[in-house]
């Protein structure tokens, strides 16, 4: 003998008249979305009453399509999105884009001893050393300045020491006043004046500078928009494990020719940096 569960119908019960005797009922025009997606209409074999039941597959099976398309459109959105991610985001910031740039690789070490946070309670000689003219004090007083560790902040200091290291041709300072200029911070915003101290630092080999200067000619802020050369900079700072600067020339890669890659790669090959300033 067949089981009484055998369908569904026999062991559900009329609300009505509490029978079990439903068969199921065909769609209504007037029933809502929400029912049609979501229930199952049923009809008593003996009062005719009509009622619904959730139907709990349908809803998983709609839940776990809606799931798939959301995320569908999210990674579509992440790679088309935003012009690849490359605009200059953190220019009405400096402070974090200082704070937090990555950390000085092998090559950047013989360039400059000078941690990209310092407190100046950890090196309470530096305002005399800059006093006497160290480029490296220098610059890092005005990353005291810039951030209030051990002083209180002053962006008005800050650039007055990051434009003393950086006219003595120290590459953290000119990357520092180059930051300041891009934001406006202590000086009203200047993007070819950004510009030119980023190329001076990324000419003596500054992988951060390096890759604000690819973000410039990508963008256009202070120059025309040059493909080739955001993929020349970009590359380089790569080169010194900048972390940003990879992902960006990756993203940037596809919209280049096979010619203009092959002619950024020859040109970075065949670079030199500046002599570094102590």
């Amino acid at each position: 003998m067949p089981s009484a569960h055998s369908n569904p119908a026999t062991a559900l019960r009329c609300p009505q008249c509490q029978q079990g005797r439903l068969r199921r009922s065909r769609r209504r025009p007037g029933d809502s979305l929400w029912h049609r997606l979501f229930f199952s209409a049923y009809r008593c074999r003996d009062c005719r009453a009509r009622s619904w039941r959730f139907n709990g597959g349908r809803f998983a099976v709609i839940a776990v399509t809606g799931a798939a398309a959301a995320s569908l459109v999210a990674v579509i959105a992440v790679g088309l999105g935003g012009d690849l991610g490359l605009h200059e985001t953190d220019a009405s910031s400096p402070e974090p884009a200082l704070a937090l740039a990555p950390a000085a690789g092998p090559r950047d070490a013989a360039r400059s001893v000078v941690p990209r946070e310092i407190h100046l309670a950890a090196h309470p000689d530096l305002p005399q050393r800059a006093e006497r003219g160290d480029a490296q004090a220098q610059s890092g007083l005005a990353l005291a300045y810039l951030n209030g560790q051990g002083v209180p902040k002053d962006v008005g200091l800050a650039r007055q020491w990051a434009e003393k290291a950086a006219l003595q041709g120290h590459a953290e300072g000119q990357y520092q006043l180059g930051s300041m200029y891009l934001a406006g911070t202590g000086v009203l915003q200047d993007f070819p004046t950004a510009l030119k101290w980023f190329e001076k630092a990324a000419q003596q080999n500054h992988a951060a500078a390096q890759y604000r200067l690819g973000l410039a000619y990508y963008n256009g802020h202070g120059v025309g928009v040059d493909k080739t050369k955001a993929y020349f900079w970009f590359n380089l700072a790569a080169a010194q494990g900048q972390r940003e600067a990879t992902a960006a020339r990756d993203r940037l890669l596809p919209l280049l020719s096979a010619e203009q890659v092959a002619s950024a790669q020859r040109e970075g090959l065949a670079w030199k940096p500046a002599a570094v300033k102590p």
